[in-house]
């Protein structure tokens, strides 16, 4: 693991860590791939991200962050925090197409 951050769900009338894990860039059948870890309350979540390059495997390791926090029905409900609650964003980049639904402080990372 290179990086991790705790953000915070509200649930039911208390909040749950919601732990966020970033592992270094590995080697994988020619290209890069960089795992992502959210542990969602409902469902873990690990993923995989490409590039052809380590630092491009890293970047969309942490855009994919980003589109799984933006995307999910916890931030639809705004029932995610990071740093203090009603504090917007959650520092992580997006990819273009999910702009429009980040907060301005995390859709030009």
């Amino acid at each position: 693991m290179i990086a991790s951050r705790t953000l915070k769900v509200r649930e039911a009338d208390e909040e749950v860590d919601l732990p966020i894990r970033i592992y270094a860039p590995r080697q994988d059948n020619g290209c890069w791939a960089c795992r992502i870890e959210i542990d969602w309350p409902d469902e873990p979540m690990a993923r995989d991200a490409y590039g052809h390059d380590s630092a491009q495997a890293l970047h969309h390791g942490l855009q994919m962050v980003g589109i799984h926090l933006y995307v999910s029905g916890y931030h639809e409900d705004g029932l995610i925090s990071f740093l203090e609650p009603g504090f917007k964003g959650y520092g992580f980049p997006v990819t273009k197409n999910v702009r429009d639904i980040a907060h301005p402080d995390d859709a030009f990372l």
